[in-house]
């Protein structure tokens, strides 16, 4: 009985042992491999982690080219716009692209972005492969830095940032990106995503 006690518990601290190489495995080699691949590692924190470039057509509703937190906002907002009813809805909005994102589903993407924002984000995501992503958001801020109500649309910018990780546990990285958003004319037309910039 002691001895078969006492291998058993070796056992247990053995399993014990084992399981945390093997935790400290993996983590050196998704470091290494972040290090080696900083641009796809990035693309996996946030949904999406590289500009998207906007038509010539499509001017930023800053005005030329400066950066959006040095220009003053253009809010040129139709009656119709509630800028608290926007914002919620962004955060909504956010929030279900990233898991989207995550889960490779762009037939879901589709139903929040422009056809030519959809072929980009397609390419992003085939960059990393089809398996599961795992990204949790945290701190999520939502500004709204712009409004531009045209004839043939309207426009509107936002700024999300936050802090991005791959685990609960993960320290994660800081993160701004700033979305370009689209609606057309007529009631009860849906808010595109046309465009998304790294902030730094």
């Amino acid at each position: 009985m002691f001895m078969g006690d006492g291998f058993q518990g070796m056992q247990i601290f053995d399993i014990l042992i084992m399981a945390l190489i093997a935790f400290l495995v993996f983590r050196f080699i998704a470091a290494r491999r972040r290090k080696q691949q900083p641009q796809m590692a990035a693309a996996g924190h946030a949904p999406f982690q590289r500009e998207a470039h906007q038509p010539a057509a499509q001017p930023s509703i800053f005005g030329g080219s400066a950066a959006p937190a040095a220009a003053r906002p253009v809010i040129n907002a139709p009656a119709w716009f509630n800028e608290q009813s926007f914002l919620a809805a962004a955060r909504n909005h956010f929030q279900s692209l990233q898991q989207h994102w995550d889960a490779n589903e762009m037939d879901k993407i589709a139903e929040f972005v422009t056809p030519q924002m959809l072929q980009f984000l397609k390419q992003e995501r085939a960059d990393l492969g089809d398996a599961f992503q795992s990204t949790y958001i945290d701190d999520l801020n939502v500004q709204l830095e712009g409004v531009d109500d045209r004839a043939d649309k309207t426009i509107a910018t936002l700024t999300f940032s936050g802090v991005s990780k791959t685990s609960r546990f993960d320290q994660g990285e800081p993160f701004s990106e700033s979305w370009n958003m689209e609606r057309a004319p007529g009631e009860n037309q849906p808010w595109l995503v046309a465009g998304i910039r790294q902030n730094g």
